[in-house]
C-alpha cells in the first residue's frame, strides 16, 4: 500500500487489498487520515455502512449522512462558504458524538476551502502542564454547549458514555470564561490545513480531533460527511481518563434521579446495547441484514423480528430537554 506524509499527517491509497488494521493504525497514530478512493470505495458513498465496514473492518451501530454545499441562507457554518472556527460534531446518540468522521470530496473548490485541524487530545496534555486551573474547569466545570442541532451538556473533557471526548462549540455562550480560555488557548495552536482533493475522503476520530474550514467562493464545491457510530473508539483513552471517570461518578450519581432524555444530553447512558437491538439500528443504517445474520450467528428473520418489536413499542415520549438540563447544570455549578 502506497503511504506518504501529507501536512503532517497520513495519507493512504484506498485500493483492493488494503488492510482496515493499517487504516486504523494511523487513525489511532495520528487522529486523521487522508485516503485516495477507489473506484469501489467511491461507489459505496451512497452504501455508508458497506462503506465504512470496509474502509475499518468494523461496521457502523448508526450513520448519519450530510451533503456539504453552500446553499443560500445558510443556518450553519457547512453550508455556507464563510470560514468555520474550529468545533467538533457532536450529535449524541446513546450519550456520545459518532467516533468518526468521514468526509469525501466530490467536487473540491478552484480555492479555498481547505480542513483545518486540531488534535484536541495533544491540547489539553499541554493545558495539564501549563495551566492546571484551566485543566481543572476543563475536567470539572458542566457547560452549555450550543451547536446548530441542539445543545451539549456536560464538561469540555468528558467520558461520554463508556468513551472519552473533547467537546467545543464554535457559539459558545455569552459570558462562559471557560470557552474564552480554551479559544485563547487555541488560537496559540498552529493547526494542520488539509487539502482534500477529489476522490479523496478524509477519516478523522472525532472524538480527539477539532476540525475547521478555511474559506472558499466557488458554489459548486461539493462534499459528502458521514457520521459513524462505532462498536469500539479509535484510538487510545488520554491521559485525563481516570479523572474523567472521576467527574462522570459524581454526575451520575447528582443526575440518578434525572430523566433519561437529561442524563444523555450530559453523556450518562443507559443499559449497554445488546448485539441484536445494535444490529437492528446498522440494519436500519443500511447493513445487509444477511450479512449481520451471519456475523452474529443467528437467524435473518429474528433480525425483522426484533426490528419490529422495537419499532411497534412506540417511540419514546421525547420533549425537549433543554429547560430541565438548564436547571440541572445551574444546580450542579453551585456545589
Amino acid at each position: 500500500m502506497a503511504s506518504a506524509l501529507a501536512y503532517g499527517g497520513a495519507r493512504m491509497s484506498a485500493v483492493p487489498g488494503s488492510k482496515p488494521a493499517t487504516l486504523l493504525a494511523r487513525l489511532a497514530e495520528h487522529g486523521w487520515v487522508l485516503v485516495d478512493l477507489d473506484a469501489r470505495a467511491a461507489a459505496r458513498l451512497v452504501q455508508p455502512w458497506l462503506l465504512i465496514d470496509g474502509l475499518l473492518g468494523m461496521g457502523a451501530q448508526l450513520t448519519e449522512v450530510q451533503p456539504i454545499r453552500p446553499v443560500p441562507n445558510a443556518r450553519s457554518f457547512a453550508a455556507s462558504t464563510g470560514a468555520a472556527p474550529l468545533h467538533t460534531d457532536s450529535q449524541l446518540w446513546r450519550g456520545r458524538p459518532a467516533e468518526l468522521q468521514f468526509t469525501a470530496c466530490l467536487r473540491p473548490s478552484e480555492e479555498g476551502g481547505e480542513s483545518i485541524l486540531v488534535d484536541g487530545f495533544a491540547v489539553a496534555e499541554r493545558v495539564r502542564c501549563e495551566s492546571p486551573a484551566l485543566y481543572r474547569e476543563l475536567l470539572q466545570r458542566p457547560r452549555c454547549m450550543r451547536f446548530v442541532f441542539g445543545s451539549v451538556f456536560g464538561a469540555t473533557l468528558a467520558r461520554r458514555a463508556d468513551r472519552y471526548v473533547f467537546t467545543h462549540t464554535p457559539r459558545p455562550e455569552p459570558g462562559d470564561e471557560v470557552a474564552r480560555s480554551l479559544e485563547a488557548t487555541l488560537a496559540a495552536q498552529t493547526p494542520l490545513v488539509v487539502r482534500i482533493g477529489r476522490g479523496q475522503a478524509m477519516l478523522v476520530d472525532n472524538h480527539r480531533m477539532l476540525h475547521g474550514r478555511r474559506s472558499f467562493c466557488d458554489p459548486d464545491r461539493e462534499l459528502l460527511r458521514i457520521l459513524a457510530w462505532l462498536e469500539r473508539p479509535l484510538g487510545a483513552a488520554p491521559s485525563w481518563a481516570v479523572d474523567a471517570d472521576q467527574v462522570q461518578a459524581r454526575l451520575a450519581a447528582e443526575l440518578s434521579q434525572a430523566s433519561a432524555e437529561v442524563k444523555r444530553a450530559f453523556g450518562l447512558e443507559g443499559p449497554p446495547l445488546g448485539s441484536v437491538d445494535a444490529a437492528v439500528f446498522a440494519m436500519l443504517s443500511g447493513a445487509p441484514p444477511g450479512a449481520l445474520a451471519r456475523r452474529l450467528g443467528l437467524p435473518e428473520a429474528q433480525l425483522y423480528r426484533q426490528r419490529d418489536r422495537l419499532a411497534s413499542g412506540g417511540p419514546e415520549a421525547v420533549g425537549d430537554p433543554h429547560d430541565e438540563c438548564m436547571r440541572r447544570l445551574e444546580s450542579l455549578s453551585s456545589r
